[in-house]
Parts: C-alpha cells; structure tokens; sequence
C-alpha cells in the first residue's frame, strides 16, 4: 500500500488502525504470504513505521478535515507516537482537546509541545 492510498482510506473514513492492518496484509500478500503464514509480530516494526508516517502526512496534508481528525484522535488514545500526537494536535480542533493536550504534554518534552494551542 502506497502513502496516498492511505490517506485516501483514512479520508475517506476508515480508521488508522484498520489501514495499519491492510499496509501489513499488502506487504505479507507481496512477499506471498499471508496471515496464517506468520506470526503477530511479523512486519510489526515496518507497520508501526508507515503508520507513524501516516499520521504525519496526515497532519499536513488534511489539517483541519472532520474525518482525519476524527481518525487520529481515536488513534492517540491507543498509542504514544510522537508523530500522531502532533498531527492531530497541531492541525485539528475538537472537543476535549485541552485535555488531550496536557496529556500530551506529559507525554512528551517540553521542546516538543510548545506550540501546540491550549
């Protein structure tokens, strides 16, 4: 799966998660295997990769779309990436997102949060 795919499926409504979960079945299926073939931890570092640059594509290229936004919050709520973190709260607004945003902050260095709006 390409990047621009992603962004479309994202775009399009489907969860960062479930594109995380195709990325890995397209890169098993092109290297003719498929799940039942290998274990969880398979491609589990090559998909935790793209799915960081798919957040921050994400947050650059559809700042402030409902969908996307929607999309990425329901992914930081699972993860502590850097990269989502910032896209979604650097480029969207919504609901809950001062508390979202001092979570974040103890998360992450200070440096790091700086210009993010709370």
């Amino acid at each position: 799966m390409e990047l621009q795919d992603a962004i479309a499926r994202v775009r399009l409504g489907e969860s960062i998660a479930a594109v995380r979960d195709a990325y890995r079945a397209d890169t098993l299926h092109s290297m003719g295997m498929t799940e039942h073939d290998v274990g969880p931890q398979t491609l589990r570092k090559e998909s935790h990769a793209f799915t960081r640059k798919l957040c921050r594509a994400l947050g650059d290229k559809c700042a402030g779309e409902r969908k996307v936004g929607s999309a990425l919050r329901d992914w930081v709520e699972s993860v502590t990436d850097y990269e989502a973190w910032d896209a979604l709260l650097s480029g969207f607004d919504f609901e809950g997102k001062k508390r979202l945003i001092e979570r974040g902050r103890r998360l992450f260095a200070g440096p790091m949060t700086a210009h993010w709006d709370g």
